[in-house]
């Protein structure tokens, strides 16, 4: 059997990463700033069709993004207290 050793420390640094890139697809400027500087009513209409696009993407995304750093943060907890207990058997002769 392959020996796993698991970087709970990195798992907890990817997790928060994670709420980073969350906090940027929350933010509210889809629009790229465009304002209503786009010219003929047609294109503002468009414009405001890929923004509308854009912002229910960036939402879904957003979830699925909220969910992976839920996982990630488990599964950090999950490693680092078994490491604790494999940790507090060695040191009280259980382990072996």
């Amino acid at each position: 059997m392959p020996d796993i050793h698991v970087d709970t420390e990195h798992l907890v640094a990817l997790a928060a990463r994670l709420l980073q890139v969350k906090r940027v697809l929350q933010g509210d400027d889809h629009g790229w700033g465009c304002g209503d500087a786009v010219g003929s009513g047609g294109v503002a209409a468009s414009r405001s069709g890929f923004v509308r696009g854009c912002s229910t993407a960036c939402a879904q995304v957003g979830e699925l993004v909220a969910r992976c750093h839920a996982d990630l943060t488990a599964a950090a907890e999950s490693y680092a207290a078994q490491d604790r207990a494999v940790a507090t058997d060695l040191a009280t002769g259980r382990g072996a």
